[in-house]
């Protein structure tokens, strides 16, 4: 009986590498092939910290690499470097090595499960015929947040590019959730950057609209955590 093999693909930071590489090593555990995709950058710290642990199950889990398009170390100190070349080059680099893969040796791949924030990840798997899965490493409530984009634009709550209109406190999303939150605190108005900003809001959207792709949505919570969240 052949394996199952699933491609995983994690926004390349460590925030979002670990839950990933949690679930990977699980799904190896139980015996499915998992090929692990980070950028060179990513990769090569890996390779390093795996190197001084003994553990099996992680071994099992192979490392690949593809490029990000920044040549050193200062661009990724600058904002809005990274979340560009995550829409601009990733894409491009990962769709060569899905190609690579099944055509090098006729290998199947069985899944793409990629970083909820990576929906070109969905749209790729979705052209090659791949079963998709997304991961959003947080709590439901926070996808609930991303999905509620186009509300918070209709309510005028923010306008078109993500930027709060006022500061205000507003009801979380759904009459059943708890919680209020101020909108200095959204995600696009609480990061530094300018450039980091509009990036991220960009991504966010056409994030929504991959996430339809997925024929599973995967996050870290339980219903009984947050029930609320669960229904939409």
């Amino acid at each position: 009986m052949v394996k199952p093999h699933v491609l995983v693909i994690p926004y390349p930071a460590q925030g979002h590498v670990i839950p990933l590489m949690v679930l990977s090593r699980c799904l190896a555990k139980h015996g499915i092939k998992v090929t692990f995709v980070n950028t060179e950058h990513i990769y090569m710290q890996m390779q390093n910290a795996l190197a001084m642990e003994d553990d099996d199950i992680g071994s099992k889990v192979h490392l690949v690499f593809i490029t990000d398009g920044l040549e050193s170390l200062e661009d990724r100190k600058k904002p809005g470097k990274l979340s560009a070349v995550i829409m601009l080059v990733m894409p491009r680099t990962f769709e060569e090595l899905v190609e690579r893969i099944v055509g090098s040796n006729g290998d199947k791949i069985s899944c793409v499960i990629a970083d909820q924030s990576l929906g070109w990840a969905l749209e790729i798997a979705e052209k090659k015929a791949i079963k998709r899965a997304a991961l959003c490493r947080a709590a439901a409530a926070l996808l609930v947040l991303g999905f509620s984009i186009p509300k918070l634009i209709d309510e005028r709550i923010i306008g078109n590019d993500g930027t709060p209109t006022k500061e205000q406190v507003i009801k979380l999303l759904l009459p059943d959730m708890p919680g209020m939150m101020n909108t200095a605190n959204l995600v696009r108005a609480s990061l530094s950057s300018k450039a980091l900003q509009k990036n991220v809001f960009e991504l966010m959207v056409r994030n929504n609209k991959s996430i339809k792709l997925a024929d599973w949505l995967l996050c870290n919570s339980t219903y009984d955590l947050e029930p609320a969240a669960f229904t939409i």
